[in-house]
């Protein structure tokens, strides 16, 4: 399984994949964790193409089963210019261009709420 991680560590409100990779990575080293930057790396690695990510307005880790559940949660985040242009947006143009794509988002709060990892974990590996 490969995962796609996204994140920024100079900014703290997009930092917290990233920071939470080196525990994931030797939890789970049977799957290989990509890091990548949304504006020029974003391309599927495998379908389902798993991501991990930050979302803004979530208070806990959230897993996004589709692009149909995530694109509710981007109508509820107005978009005005080209600043807006995330990975969420992203996504979606991607999908008209590959109508079977499947992602698999695992939502992360821009704060990290001490229960990251254990949540990230879980949804990896659900027991």
């Amino acid at each position: 399984m490969i995962i796609t991680v996204f994140g920024n560590l100079l900014l703290k409100n997009d930092s917290t994949p990233l920071k939470a990779l080196p525990v994931l990575q030797k939890r789970f080293p049977e799957i290989t964790f990509e890091i990548k930057d949304p504006t020029e790396e974003c391309m599927p690695s495998e379908n389902p193409w798993w991501i991990i990510d930050t979302v803004k307005g979530i208070k806990e880790v959230t897993l996004f089963k589709s692009l149909k559940d995530f694109e509710a949660k981007l109508k509820a985040v107005s978009r005005v210019s080209l600043h807006d242009f995330d990975l969420g947006f992203h996504l979606l143009l991607l999908k008209k261009i590959s109508p079977d794509l499947e992602v698999r988002i695992i939502g992360v709060p821009p704060e990290d709420n001490g229960r990251v990892v254990e949540e990230i974990a879980a949804m990896l590996h659900p027991t």
